[in-house]
Formats: C-alpha cells, structure tokens, sequence
C-alpha cells in the first residue's frame, strides 16, 4: 500500500490539523502566519490534482475511517458499513476542484488583508482553515451525519471568519447567520434521525440501497435539502449567505462562494445518488426550477432600483445560483423518463454542473475586484492606474458571467439556453433574457465605477500583493480553459454527470462491492 491510499482521508486531516495548531504559531510574526495559510492551501489544491488523477486511471477511491482496514467498508456479519466511509468518484472531484482553487485564491487575499495583532491574526487563521477542510469533509463524506455536523463546523467557522473581518455590522451579520444555520441544521438532524430509526444507517450508499419513498423519507429529505438549500444561496433561504457577502473581505467573499460550491455538490449527491429516480423527481425538479427563477428575477432586477453598488456582487451570485439551480432541476425533472434525459435532461445537468464549475469562481473573481474598487471609493486610497487594472478584472469577470464569447463563460449559457428551450419555451426564453440583462447590468456597473469622480490623495501605486495575486489566478485559469471548452467538457463535466447518475455503481463500491 503506498501512501497515495490515504489521499483522501490526508485532504481533510491536513487542512484540519494546520486548524488546529494554528494558533499557537500565531506569535511567530505575520510571515510564518501568511506563509501557513499559503502552504495549506497549495497542498491541498495539489491533492486535489493527485485526486483527479487517481480516480481518471482507476476509478472510484473510497477509505475508511478508522476501521480495521482502510478498504473494509463492510466487515463480515454486518448488513450496513459501521464506520464513516469517504468516497471519491469524477463527481467528487469536480466538486473538489472548485473549492480548493478559491482557497488558494483567498489564501493570497488573506495574506493581503491586515487582520490585526498575533491573537485577533491566529484566530481569523484557525477559522478559515476550518471552514475550507469542513467543506473538503463535505465533499468527500459518504455519510449524512458527517455531513451535517461538517455543515455545522463550517457555519460556525465562517460566523467567526465574518465577526473577525473587522468591518461594519459585520458581527451582527455573523450571529445572525449563524442562528440561521443552527435552526435548520437542528431541523435536518431531527429528519436525520427519521431516517436512522427506520432503517438504522445513516451511510448514503446503504440508504441508496434500502429507501422506500414513504412519508417520513419525504420528511427527512425535505429538511435536509432545506439545510443544503442555505448553504447553495438558493432563494428564498438567501439571505444570510447574501448579507454575508456584502461584508464580506476578498477572502471572506472566496470561502462563501466556496461554500456555497460544496453545498451545490451535497445538493445533488443527496437528490441523485442516495434518493434517485423513486424521490419523485418531477416536482421537486420544478421546485428547483421556480426557485431559480425567482432568484434569476430579484437578482437581475433590485439593482436597477438605484441600490447601492456594494451590494452589486451578492445580487449577482444570486443570479448564478439561480441560473444552476434551473439547471441542476431540469435535469432532475427528466432523471425517470429515459427520452427526455436524453433529448435535452443530460444537456441541461451539463449546463447546470458547468455553471456551478465557472461561474461561482468568475463571481470569487467579481467580489474581489469590486471589493477593492469600492473600498478605494470609501478611502480614496488608489492611483487611477491602480484602478484601472481593478477595472479590468471586473470587466472581464462582467464578460464570464454574462456568458459572452470567446471566453469560457459562454459554455454553460450556451448548454443552457439549447435544453431550456426544449424542456419549456418560457424558461429558454428566461435564460437568453437573464444572460442579456446580466451583461447590460455589468455594463452600468463597469461605467459607474469607471467615470466616478472621486481622486485619490494617497495616490497608492499597487494593490496589496495578495489580492493581486488571487485576482491574476483566476483570471488565469479562466483563459486556459477558455481554450479547452471541449476538453473540459470531455473529460471533466460529462465523467462527473455520468458518475453522479450512477446509483448503482455508488451504491456497490462505496458498500465494497466490486474491491
């Protein structure tokens, strides 16, 4: 057994453990702080690439935590694996992909920010490196109780990474939230245990396995999907995550988006590998739906009410959210009829699965662009070529999400628009209108930045080094893979659909079966 077995129980350990003994580094000066961020993050998005490669040449990779043996889900004489079993397939990792790259993206931004002295630095340090394994847990986690008490950990670290910040309201914003969370994370554990006292597992292969779409597996799968809801941004349980990104730092913004990326990844693990086609997917399909069209409507239409411009990037992810939550539910609606998944239900989960993809990080590249032009209107701290390289990254952030060629961002609207218009001609028609009205709004938005008025009188010549850095990392990775549209969807969209609709295959290899 060589050491690349343990991978995946290694990507969640080491974030955590560097979590752990952070604070007691923290006196050791802002350079030891900056550069143990910066390490975690780049192990772990180098994990994520080992990851990636291990499943494309070998499939499926599943450990178990702290069994006998790491490959033993299932000892002999049991009926249900006893033992929390992490489980990676082509899905995983794709839902991996995007939060490890915004946490290296808001790990440059952290080590930009000034957080303060060596204690207020080691605990804003602690819970962020705490949020980001809570969600590499969420993840790669093939049971529901982990998942929810990994939920819990990250709402908690994410309050503390927000009160912390040292910005306006922010530790209002922070309780508030977090007694959000807490009530429906209370809710899902109480559906949870529904489910555990019918048929005695909370493992989601071995639920895949033995549900029976009763009354109480309905109750308990609308409550948990109403947690993972909350975290996605999904309306209309927005709120926390959108006031959360209206004070949110550049870092702050990258771990929220993060987050909500991990939740999207839950939410459909949840839907299509453990309950599957018996759920009744059509109106829970359409739900998704409608909920994304509200949140396509209000996200496109309050900021032409005059509405201030820092509140810009969180009507915009919610847009986002939206557009993936059409996607992901017309793709749902289509999972018990074999024709319409093949006519248009594949090309819409498409759609959806590469709008989460792109788009969420394009949104990470947006807050930390308008982050830092409007902190430079409220402080006046920035020379016009200073603001001009800002504008830039907005704009070019603006060109992503409005799916405009030739850059990447028009392959998810373009999947889009094609399946919409086949499953129902007023949501094709809401797409190509949402996608026009996004690219008018990032068009005022870029001139009202752009002819503002105000002068600097510090006449600073850079930006913070960090923030630089996580802004010119994603601008560079949207560029390669807008020369690999094809590629990309080849061998990285489409092997995560076909992973995430095969129930079967989850169920037997995360049960041993097959090993």
């Amino acid at each position: 057994m060589d050491w690349q077995s343990h991978l995946p129980v290694l990507l969640v350990a080491l974030p955590l453990t560097g979590a752990l003994v952070f604070p007691f580094f923290a006196s050791g000066g802002r350079t030891i702080r900056r550069l143990g961020i910066l390490l975690s993050a780049a192990v772990v998005l180098a994990l994520t690439g080992l990851l990636w490669q291990k499943v494309a040449t070998e499939g499926p990779l599943l450990y178990v935590v702290g069994g006998a043996a790491w490959n033993l889900p299932l000892p002999p004489g049991l009926s249900f694996p006893p033992r929390i079993v992490l489980f990676i397939d082509a899905f995983s990792v794709v839902g991996l992909g995007g939060p490890a790259l915004l946490f290296l993206a808001g790990s440059f931004a952290w080590a930009g920010e000034t957080q303060g002295d060596s204690r207020t630095e080691g605990l804003a340090g602690m819970f962020y490196l705490l949020a980001f394994a809570s969600i590499l847990a969420m993840t790669v986690t093939g049971d529901l109780l982990s998942l929810i008490l990994f939920f819990g950990l990250f709402s908690l670290s994410l309050a503390g990474t927000t009160a912390l910040s040292g910005r306006k309201q922010a530790l209002e914003i922070a309780f508030e939230g977090l007694h959000f969370w807490a009530v429906f994370s209370v809710l899902a554990l109480f559906g949870l245990a529904l489910i555990y006292g019918r048929h005695n597992t909370v493992n989601m292969s071995a639920l895949a396995g033995v549900l029976q779409f009763g009354l109480v597996e309905k109750v308990a799968l609308g409550l948990i999907v109403a947690l993972l809801l909350t975290r996605c941004g999904a309306f209309p349980v927005h709120f926390p995550l959108f006031d959360y990104l209206q004070e949110a730092t550049p870092s702050t913004a990258c771990l929220l988006i993060a987050g909500a990326q991990g939740g999207f990844y839950s939410l459909m693990r949840v839907l299509f590998s453990v309950y599957g086609s018996p759920l009744g997917s059509v109106p829970i399909g359409w739900g998704l739906i409608v909920s994304g069209a509200f949140a396509v409507f209000f996200g496109l239409a309050l900021p032409l009410l005059n509405r201030p411009l820092r509140m810009l990037p969180a009507f915009v992810f919610l847009v986002q959210v939206g557009t993936a939550l059409i996607g992901i539910g017309a793709g749902l609606a289509c999972l018990g009829d074999v024709r319409a998944m093949a006519d248009f239900g594949m090309t819409a989960l498409r759609g959806g699965v590469a709008q989460v993809v792109l788009a969420f990080p394009a949104s990470a590249l947006l807050c930390l662009a308008s982050t830092s032009l409007l902190g430079d209107e409220e402080t006046a701290g920035f020379s016009a070529v200073v603001r001009a390289r800002l504008l830039l990254f907005f704009l070019f952030a603006g060109w992503l999400l409005a799916g405009l060629p030739p850059f990447v961002g028009f392959v998810p609207k373009l999947l889009l628009h094609e399946s919409l218009f086949a499953l129902n001609p007023v949501l094709g028609a809401l797409s190509l209108a949402a996608s026009i009205a996004m690219a008018a709004l990032m068009t005022r938005a870029f001139y009202a930045l752009s002819l503002s008025t105000k002068q600097s009188h510090r006449g600073l010549n850079r930006l913070p080094l960090g923030v630089l850095l996580s802004m010119g990392l994603l601008t560079t990775v949207f560029f390669v893979f807008s020369f690999l549209p094809v590629w990309m969807l080849s061998y990285v969209i489409d092997p995560a659909i076909n992973a995430l609709l095969d129930q079967g295959g989850f169920m037997m290899i995360l049960r041993g079966g097959g090993m």
